[in-house]
């Protein structure tokens, strides 16, 4: 009897542990559908382009000039938002990454700047352009949120 048992749960276990077809769950879905391309970095290292994903290589090669701008108006928006981010917590003064002991960062600020816009533009986005002016407007709104912090 007790071998019945044992051979039972031990075939129970089998058929419930992943990888085995039985009790295994899918794979989720990915949770990002579209990703931001740093094509502004290809002036200086044009090398580079072979390392950003499969959907940034697509749209540069087929020379998509209008989701290109889109694009590199993001990354623009992106490297303002931190420059204001960097001159209002005092680290961007810093000349060197070796001067940096630690980071001086005001959390009150960054929960006033990100709690007050939606960074989860994946969700509300139906096409990689409309993703982009997703973020560009979310940056906008950061970096206004950033100026007008005393």
């Amino acid at each position: 009897m007790a071998l019945k048992i044992f051979l039972v749960l031990t075939l129970m276990a089998y058929q419930l542990a992943p990888g085995t077809g039985q009790g295994e769950e899918p794979e989720p879905e990915p949770v990002n559908k579209f990703t931001t391309c740093d094509f502004d970095l290809l002036e200086d290292q044009p090398d580079i382009l072979e390392f950003l994903s499969e959907e940034c290589q697509d749209v540069y090669n087929k020379a998509d000039a209008e989701l290109i701008m889109k694009m590199n108006y993001e990354a623009s928006r992106f490297g303002e938002f931190m420059n204001e981010l960097g001159q209002k917590e005092g680290w961007k003064e810093q000349a060197t990454d070796e001067d940096i002991e630690f980071f001086q960062w005001d959390f009150d600020l960054r929960e006033r700047v990100y709690n007050g816009t939606n960074l989860n533009c994946t969700g509300i986005s139906e096409s990689f352009a409309e993703f982009i002016d997703c973020k560009s407007t979310e940056r906008e709104a950061m970096i206004a949120a950033i100026m007008r912090s005393e």
